[in-house]
């Protein structure tokens, strides 16, 4: 079954894996990703993956230097890019 086809909250990096092939080059991908987005409004399928407004951008870039979508997904969604994506949400009522 398709990732598409799941509830939101069910959705896996799997079915993404699934929904993206990696096996085909960076224009396609970042097509694929890109209709990812359009179907974002539903699905919520990209916060997943750490790939926001804030991140989409390092998708685009790691996959135009030639990454795999896999290795861009298990980076992105790493420790240390959840840390960094935590620091970059500010408070504007927090005076620390």
């Amino acid at each position: 079954m398709s990732g598409l086809h799941k509830d939101p909250a069910d959705f896996t990096f799997e079915d993404f894996y699934d929904m993206l092939h990696s096996d085909l080059g960076a224009d396609i991908m970042i097509s694929q990703l890109l209709s990812a987005a359009t179907d974002n409004a539903k699905e919520l399928i990209l916060e997943k993956i750490n790939c926001d407004s804030n991140f989409a951008k390092y998708y685009l870039h790691l996959i135009m230097m030639g990454f795999d979508i896999k290795d861009c997904v298990k980076f992105m969604t790493s420790g240390a890019v959840e840390t960094v994506s935590e620091l970059m949400k500010t408070n504007f009522y927090d005076s620390s």
